[in-house]
């Protein structure tokens, strides 16, 4: 069964590419809002960076506990292939 474990290690990739892609933009988003903003740049940048920081730990957790729930599951499949081959 290393088939499921690849697998599940191919989707944890694409899924951290996908992070990252989505991370990326925020960080474009907080560039260009200041300018736009009626409130002064610094204090829209200051509490646009604070929330994006509590995107990443909430995404980051997310991450955690779902590779935490899946990884069970590909290990006790890849056993039983091995036990029944």
């Amino acid at each position: 069964m290393n088939d499921t474990r690849a697998e599940a290690i191919k989707h944890r990739k694409v899924l951290r590419g996908d992070v990252d892609v989505l991370l990326t933009d925020i960080q474009a988003l907080l560039r260009d809002v200041p300018g736009e903003a009626n409130e002064g740049p610094g204090r829209a940048r200051g509490d646009l960076t604070g929330r994006v920081q509590e995107l990443r730990a909430r995404l980051s957790a997310l991450c955690q506990e779902g590779e935490a729930g899946v990884e069970p599951w590909v290990d006790s499949t890849d056993r039983y292939a091995h036990e029944h081959p």
